[in-house]
């Protein structure tokens, strides 16, 4: 199974890396060149664009005045402009960069132009999410992710909690918070004391087992039940528990008419996380079920709910449709050629 697994995680993963195409990793690598040269920057910032949502004559007019600021042809070594009493000047104003040579004034000359074609051209929407993509990211990452985070917690937190109710209970009902696991206490009574046993059989019935080839003792015929006792004991909050000598514990609470219910503590009864109980499944099943509901089509209780309120016909034994109809006036009688 785990290798099953390793093998789907596989194939996925090589799905998604052969699902981008060489111009997508030389953008890949153009964004890394960015970041790593300019800083944590996105492309707009480089350009020096007014927003994400800049339109074509926007993105010219960033790039015309942002090539004219870093043209190599203007370029000046920082050593100089130091000495010289000036202050360098980041371009653009969000960069965190100073080319320190000719050649990486031209390097960087040549990232501007490469992000300015992206931007300017059909690969513009990869760094533009739409309404859409951005509302399905959300989705996914809160409906689901962080209410799955949720659910696993809630889970873990009623586990720890159930399970240190039933080893106190254990513990202040037989001493040891493991009964039921490695203690022979099913055969203690109510007041801890063994149980009597019952009798080995008299002188006569040794002597016929003896002569049968037996040990001389009885063999029973079926195992006799286990006694198992009950203490009840209160919790320092004040609930009452029922602990078992199998370790068995439950919870004692009185109902309105004044009738002792008890409740067992189960872990397994605890709901695990799922994903498909994160609102990123349930709530569109929800919605679909909602939508077919209204437009007749809702699967068998659909068809349950149309046919309860269709009277039962029962046809009394020899007596065919026909009869039944008649007697019952909806089949009229054929009148005989004689008849008027």
């Amino acid at each position: 199974m785990k290798f099953a697994n390793t093998l789907l995680l596989l194939g996925a993963a090589a799905s998604l890396v052969a699902a981008w195409s060489k111009e997508d990793h030389e953008i890949f690598r153009l964004k890394d060149e960015v970041e790593a040269t300019e800083g944590k920057i996105n492309f707009y910032e480089f350009l020096n664009a007014p927003s994400i949502y800049a339109t074509q004559d926007e993105l010219n007019k960033a790039y015309r005045k942002t090539s004219r600021q870093i043209h190599p042809d203007k370029f000046t070594p920082p050593s100089k402009l130091k000495a010289a009493g000036k202050t360098p000047t980041y371009y653009p104003p969000k960069s965190t960069y100073l080319p320190q040579t000719r050649k990486a004034a031209d390097e960087r000359f040549a990232r501007l132009g490469l992000v300015a074609n992206i931007l300017r051209g059909p690969e513009r929407e990869r760094f533009r999410p739409g309404l859409f993509s951005v509302l399905l990211g959300l989705w996914i990452v809160i409906a689901g992710g962080a209410h799955y985070l949720v659910m696993r917690m809630n889970y873990t937190q009623q586990r720890k909690f159930m399970e240190g109710y039933i080893s106190d209970a254990r513990t202040a009902a037989w001493g040891n918070s493991n009964v039921g696991a490695g203690l022979n206490l099913d055969i203690l009574g109510d007041n801890g004391t063994p149980p009597p046993s019952g009798p080995a059989g008299n002188r006569k019935q040794r002597r016929a087992a003896k002569a049968n080839g037996g040990s001389g003792t009885a063999t029973p015929t079926a195992e006799k039940p286990q006694h198992v006792a009950k203490r009840k004991v209160t919790s320092e909050n004040g609930k009452v528990f029922m602990v078992t000598s199998l370790g068995d514990v439950s919870l004692l609470e009185e109902d309105e008419d004044g009738v002792t219910q008890e409740y067992l503590l189960d872990l397994e009864e605890i709901p695990r996380a799922q994903w498909g109980n994160t609102a990123m499944v349930t709530v569109p099943k929800g919605l679909v079920g909602w939508v077919l509901g209204k437009v007749g089509i809702g699967g068998k209780d659909g068809v349950r709910d149309a046919l309860k309120d269709v009277p039962e016909v029962t046809i009394a034994e020899g007596e065919n449709v026909g009869e039944y109809l008649e007697k019952k006036g909806l089949k009229k009688r054929n009148k005989g050629p004689g008849r008027r």
